[in-house]
């Protein structure tokens, strides 16, 4: 997908650093993640470490497309979903719950952060500070990532072992697929837009 895909009149040189932080940043939750299921160690903890830092790091980028025109309501549910994820991270890091719960509590997180890829996109496809196909890459990749809505009643129950998860929770942990592949795509084409206005 080329760079000239994406309208960059708009798109101030200060969304490089962080979008291009979230894109290496997920890029390193998958190696560890990859890792971990490979040889096991101390890998999953350094993958919840990224995820937080992930979370974090989309929290600060959301703040930073209110300016684009992206609706307040859904930079404050990008915050919220951002606490969410690093505390599903703080939870399975501390052994409070298992990862099951703990994913859970992270996929609502994703979900809420889905909620504010979706609506930018729209907007910004919309105004034309994106192009359609990018705006579209990321308002596909905040759907994907709001099915973590679903987790909802099995976090409300409490439910903490794969196999008691209902076809909601089990199809809510999807939505790390949003989180993993379609999101730091999209980061990265932000990043290289802002990139190209700033030495264009």
């Amino acid at each position: 997908m080329s760079a000239n895909m994406i309208r960059t009149t708009r798109l101030p040189s200060r969304m490089i650093p962080t979008a291009t932080a979230v894109a290496v940043s997920t890029g390193a939750a998958i190696v560890l993640l990859v890792v971990f299921y490979a040889v096991g160690g101390p890998f999953g903890t350094l993958n919840d470490l990224a995820n937080a830092l992930v979370a974090v790091l989309s929290a600060v980028l959301a703040v930073r497309t209110a300016r684009l025109g992206a609706p307040l309501a859904a930079v404050a549910a990008a915050g919220a979903g951002g606490a969410l994820i690093v505390m599903g991270s703080w939870l399975v890091i501390t052994g409070r719950t298992g990862w099951v719960l703990a994913g859970l509590v992270g996929a609502v997180g994703a979900g809420a952060l889905g909620t504010w890829l979706l609506t930018h996109n729209h907007t910004a496809g919309r105004t034309g500070i994106l192009s359609r196909p990018v705006a579209r890459l990321g308002a596909v990749s905040g759907a994907l990532t709001m099915l973590g809505f679903l987790a909802v009643p099995d976090l409300l129950a409490h439910v903490d072992a794969w196999e008691d998860l209902h076809w909601s929770g089990v199809l809510a942990f999807m939505s790390w697929l949003g989180f993993y592949v379609g999101y730091p795509v999209w980061c990265v084409l932000l990043a290289r837009a802002a990139g190209q206005r700033r030495t264009g």
